[in-house]
């Protein structure tokens, strides 16, 4: 057998055995919803911290983009529905420029810590990042308007 034939026979070896393909969007997203559930009944609460862990899933990343995708509007409405109905859960206040613009406005600057996190949004990272792609020019021309707009923003 070559390189092309064995390459086939794994192919087929995972067509067999649906354990070895990746998880589906859904199926990914109904084990977070479990193990958030889990963790709820636990601990009475959803309000999971961004580094925790549940079965090995970082649930606190899961819950933390489920958040950050409602801001942005692109979390599905059943989705919504069924994570707003946890106990003791809550929504972002805003998407990542509003959460700088209230570190900017609290805080009189806008020179974010890199490790610093916002209602378990990696704020600062964020900021890096944006500052660097702005350095480099690949940065959009509406998203340096909407940083501009920031009171106390500085590149």
């Amino acid at each position: 057998m070559d390189q092309a034939d064995l390459r086939l026979v794994g192919r087929a070896e995972i067509a067999k055995s649906p354990l070895l393909l990746p998880k589906t969007q859904e199926e990914y997203w109904e084990q977070g919803f479990a193990l958030l559930g889990r963790f709820v009944g636990r601990e009475g609460h959803a309000d999971v911290p961004v580094d925790h862990k549940e079965q090995g899933m970082p649930i606190g990343n899961w819950v933390a983009n489920m958040k950050y995708l409602r801001a942005w509007r692109n979390l599905r409405p059943e989705w919504e529905s069924r994570l707003g109905s946890l106990p003791g859960w809550r929504w972002l206040s805003g998407d990542d420029f509003f959460l700088l613009a209230r570190f900017a406005v609290e805080q009189r600057h806008t020179r974010v810590p890199v490790d610093y996190v916002e209602e378990g949004r990696p704020i600062g990272q964020w900021v890096k990042e944006l500052r660097k792609s702005h350095a480099m020019g690949t940065l959009s021309k509406d998203w340096i308007a909407r940083l501009e707009r920031i009171p106390g923003w500085e590149w």
